[in-house]
């Protein structure tokens, strides 16, 4: 009867402990929500191929297309390649689209923020606004989506802001995180032509590296946005390391946001099947 009760506690303590052990395997991994089908950030993060030497900028051809992705990196994503790993899993997040979308030509390109003309004090986007435009007096009828982050989300604003009106392009904009180059400037302000905006943030930030978006100025919640997708910088992963940092894009781009059930990319495409079924 005695080894019984032994042998009935340790299966019990085995018991807890697998448990815990499962928990503490999931608590916190980067997305425990469906998602599309094949779309999760951990691993969007495992298909990003980028090494040192892809980090240069990877400008979009000049090319008859029917859709076209623009990434821009924020500052210090010549070293880090941040958003260029989110370039660099792109094609995996095309997997993604509905048919009507992937079956289109689609083509990408890739940015410093300052389109390595400008710096923080001097603001010049000229050369990826140029690049662009080139593009849309190709495709004047075709989509642009212009994706940035940090203060490459600050200057895809301004990007849009000086395209081409006259040929009114089809432009969607997606800002991760968000960040101004200096706190006095602020464009929050929705590009006229911009169809359609997603705001991806970070909020209640504690990490003592979150540097950037102090000093230049983080944009957060943004009112003129169609969607802001938010998280919260205090949450920890299954390590208890902070899960959400604004220098890492991907979760603000494929991970669904504490105060919604979806994710950036997610209401991206909804607008985009939107737009071409009233076609």
């Amino acid at each position: 009867m005695k080894k019984t009760l032994i042998y009935l506690s340790l299966g019990i303590g085995a018991a807890i402990c697998i448990t815990l052990a499962i928990m503490d395997n999931t608590i916190g991994l980067e997305n425990k929500q469906p998602l599309m089908k094949g779309l999760d950030p951990v691993v969007m993060e495992k298909h990003s191929t980028t090494t040192p030497s892809d980090l240069t900028q990877d400008p979009l051809p000049e090319e008859k297309s029917d859709m076209a992705f623009v990434f821009i990196g924020g500052f210090g994503d010549e070293e880090s390649g941040n958003m260029r790993r989110c370039y660099d899993a792109l094609p995996e997040a095309i997997k993604t689209l509905p048919a009507e979308l992937r079956e289109q030509k689609i083509i990408s390109g890739f940015y410093h923020w300052e389109g390595d003309e400008g710096n923080l004090l001097r603001h010049d986007t000229k050369d990826i606004q140029d690049n662009l435009n080139d593009w849309l007096k190709i495709n004047p009828s075709s989509t642009l989506i212009i994706i940035g982050h940090s203060y490459g989300g600050s200057a895809s604003m301004d990007v849009a802001r000086h395209l081409d009106q006259s040929i009114k392009p089809n432009l969607y904009v997606v800002t991760l995180d968000p960040v101004s180059r200096r706190p006095k400037s602020k464009p929050r302000h929705r590009s006229e032509n911009c169809v359609y905006w997603v705001n991806s943030y970070i909020h209640a930030r504690r990490s003592i590296d979150e540097l950037t978006p102090v000093i230049g100025g983080a944009w957060k919640n943004c009112e003129e946005a169609d969607v802001n997708v938010s998280f919260s910088g205090k949450t920890k992963d299954f390590t208890n390391k902070d899960k959400h940092l604004h220098a890492r894009s991907i979760p603000l781009l494929f991970e669904h946001g504490e105060n919604m059930p979806s994710c950036a990319w997610e209401e991206l495409v909804k607008a985009l099947v939107k737009q071409h079924s009233s076609k």
